[in-house]
C-alpha cells in the first residue's frame, strides 16, 4: 500500500523563526541549537496543530489550550514574530496516492486545450499553504494556496466575512453569478468543526441545484445559444457520481432528485451531442475567453479535491504523538482505575493506566522488547486497588520504579509508547504516517542509556516498516551523545543517511531571530554543513 507521506514544512513569523525555510521530514528528524533559539517552537508546531483539530474554537488556531491540551504558545499577538510582521503561515508539502479521477467533460475540455493532465494536475503531490492573519479581535485565514502538480490555486480575502478572490496560475478568476446560487462563502481553517478547509463551499439547496442544473443540460441538448459552459462543468464536477453516472444509464437529473420524470432517450446520443455543443463553443471562443473557462474548469477541478486534502491534513495532525521535556516522576503506588487507554499522555503520568490495560500477551512482548533494548523489564504488580510499577534489573532484582534512577521515569514514557505505535494495528491501514515528537529524551539519562536510546530509535522506524507503516520522529535534543551515536548507525549500515537529517537553530543576538541550517550525514557518519563550534562553550 502506498503511504501518503508529509515531505516537508515551512513555518514563517512565529516566534522569532522568521523562516525556517522548506525543512524536510525524513523518518527521523533531529532539532538542535543553543536556549530559546526556536527548536522547541518548530517541534510545538506539531501538537499545536493537533490540539487545534481536537476541539471547536473561534478562530483557526488554538494557540493556548485548555489543561488536557498539549502546549500553550499565548494569543495571536504573543505567537507572532515581534518585527512588524501581519501574519502567521505554515506550508505543507505531502502526496496523495490516490489516482486523479476526471469526469467525460473535465477530459474533453482538457483534452481540447491539449493539457496534459498529469503535468498540469499530478495525481499525487499537494503543497498546502495556510496564511492566517487578524483584524484586533479574531484571527482568520487570509490566503490559501493549493498547488496540485503544476497548477496553483489562491484564495485570498482582507477581512473575516469577505467574499474570497481567486486565482490561477497567477490569472484572477471572476466568479460567476451563478456561483453564489451555491451560497460560496470563506470559513475558517479548521472550521469550528475540526475541518481543515480553509474555504468553505455550501449547497444548502441540493433539490433545487439539480433541477437547475436539469434546465442547463437540456438547453445544451436543445441547441440554446445562452447557456453558459460552467453550469455543465459543475453537472459532472459537483454531482458527478450522480449525475455522470445516471445520464449513463439514461435516467434526467429529475430521476434522481425526485425519483420519476422523463428520459433523454437514446442516451448515447444526446450525450454525444453534449460534447459536440461543447466542442462548437470553445473553437467560437475568443483567446481570453477560452482562458477563462479552463481556469474555471482547473477550479472547479481542484475544488472536488479539497475534500480529500483536508482529509489528510486533519488525519495527519490528529494522530500527533508529542512527550514534553518534564515528564512525570514516579510514585510508589498508583491509583487502580478501570480504564483502558492506549496512548501514554504527554507527561507519562497514565504510564501505570497503560500498562495495567494491555493484554497479557501484549505485556509479554513489551517486556521481552525492553530486556533486548535495555537489559531491564516493566513488572505491574496489583494490589488492594493500586498498581506499581517495578523495574527487573539483568541481576533478577525488582526494584520499585520510586527507588531506581530519576532516569527510568524519564525514559519509561517515551521506550513505552514507541514500542505500541511501532507494533500497534492500524486502524486505517498503513497509510497515514505517525508522528512521534519528543523533546529532550536524553534528560537525566547516562550517555550509555543515550545511546541505547538512540538504538531504539532506529529500531522502532524499522520495526513499523515490518508493520506496514511509516513513523516519523522529531527528537530535540541537547545531547552530543545522541548525535554521534546517530552518525555511529550511519557508518555501520544501520539506518540510511538519507533518513536522518539534522536541523541547527541559531539565534542573531541582534535582531532575537533564528536562521536554520540542515545538515545530514555521508556515507561514513560525519555531518555535513554543520556548523563549527556548536558544542563548545562561548568565550
Amino acid at each position: 500500500m502506498e503511504v501518503a507521506t508529509m515531505k516537508s514544512i515551512e513555518i514563517k513569523n512565529m516566534r522569532c523563526l522568521k523562516d525556517t525555510g522548506i525543512i524536510e521530514l525524513p523518518p527521523i528528524t533531529i532539532l538542535v541549537g543553543e536556549n530559546s533559539s526556536g527548536k522547541s517552537t518548530f517541534l510545538r508546531s506539531f501538537p499545536l496543530l493537533k490540539q487545534s483539530f481536537r476541539k471547536r474554537k473561534n478562530g483557526p488556531i488554538l494557540w493556548a489550550g485548555d489543561y488536557d491540551d498539549y502546549v500553550d504558545f499565548g494569543s495571536f499577538p504573543e505567537t507572532i514574530t515581534r518585527d512588524g510582521s501581519q501574519d502567521i503561515s505554515f506550508r505543507f508539502e505531502f502526496n496523495l496516492p490516490r489516482e486523479m479521477e476526471l469526469n467525460p467533460i473535465q477530459e474533453l475540455i482538457f483534452r481540447q486545450y491539449d493539457i496534459d493532465i498529469k503535468n498540469a494536475f499530478g495525481n499525487a503531490n499537494v503543497v498546502y499553504t495556510i496564511i492566517i492573519a487578524s483584524d484586533g479581535k479574531r484571527e482568520f485565514v487570509s490566503k490559501l494556496e493549493i498547488t496540485l502538480g503544476q497548477t496553483e490555486v489562491v484564495f485570498s480575502r482582507a477581512h473575516i466575512g469577505d467574499m474570497a478572490s481567486i486565482s490561477i496560475d497567477g490569472m484572477a478568476v471572476d466568479i460567476p453569478e451563478l456561483w453564489h446560487e451555491f451560497d460560496m462563502r470563506p470559513a475558517t481553517l479548521f472550521g469550528l468543526d475540526g475541518a481543515s478547509c480553509a474555504f468553505e463551499f455550501v449547497f444548502p439547496n441540493i433539490s433545487g441545484l439539480f433541477v437547475s442544473l436539469q434546465d442547463k443540460v437540456e438547453g445544451v441538448l436543445k441547441g440554446k445559444k445562452d447557456v453558459d459552459l460552467l453550469w455543465v462543468g459543475l453537472d459532472f464536477g459537483v454531482v458527478a457520481q450522480y449525475i455522470g453516472a445516471q445520464l449513463c444509464t439514461g435516467k434526467t437529473i429529475e430521476d434522481i432528485v425526485k425519483g420519476r420524470g422523463k428520459r433523454f432517450g437514446k442516451t448515447e446520443k444526446n450525450i454525444s451531442n453534449i460534447f459536440q455543443k461543447i466542442e462548437e463553443r470553445i473553437m467560437g471562443m475568443a483567446p481570453s475567453q477560452k482562458q477563462l473557462t479552463l481556469n474555471r474548469f482547473k477550479l472547479i477541478y481542484v475544488y472536488s479535491r479539497l475534500a480529500q486534502i483536508d482529509e489528510y491534513i486533519t488525519y495527519y495532525f490528529r494522530q500527533v504523538h508529542y512527550i514534553a521535556p518534564l515528564r512525570a516522576t514516579a510514585e510508589r503506588y498508583y491509583r487502580l482505575r478501570n480504564l483502558a487507554i492506549d496512548e501514554i499522555d504527554f507527561q507519562g503520568k497514565n504510564l501505570a493506566v497503560f500498562l495495567n490495560s494491555l493484554a497479557e500477551d501484549r505485556l509479554k512482548a513489551f517486556q521481552d522488547w525492553t530486556q533486548e533494548m535495555f537489559s531491564f523489564q516493566i513488572k505491574p504488580r496489583k494490589s488492594e486497588g493500586h498498581i506499581s510499577i517495578g523495574i527487573l534489573t539483568a541481576d533478577g532484582q525488582s526494584i520499585n520504579l520510586s527507588d531506581t534512577g530519576f532516569g527510568y521515569s524519564q525514559i519509561l514514557p517515551i521506550i513505552t509508547q514507541l514500542w505500541e505505535l511501532s507494533t500497534r494495528k492500524r486502524e486505517r491501514g498503513g497509510v497515514i504516517p505517525l508522528v512521534v515528537a519528543i523533546e529532550q529524551p536524553e534528560l537525566h539519562l547516562h550517555p550509555a542509556m543515550q545511546a541505547k536510546l538512540v538504538d531504539t530509535f532506529i529500531g522502532s522506524i524499522q520495526l513499523a516498516k515490518d508493520c506496514g507503516y511509516q513513523l516519523q520522529l522529531l527528537l530535540e535534543t541537547h545531547s552530543e551523545t545522541i548525535i554521534n551515536r546517530f552518525g555511529r548507525a550511519v557508518a555501520m549500515k544501520e539506518i540510511e543517511s538519507n533518513d536522518l537529517s539534522v536541523i541547527t537553530f541559531q539565534k542573531n543576538r541582534t535582531t532575537n531571530l533564528s536562521s536554520v541550517r540542515v545538515s545530514q550525514y555521508d556515507e561514513d557518519g560525519l555531518l555535513t554543513n554543520w556548523p563549527v563550534g556548536f558544542f563548545s562553550p562561548e568565550e
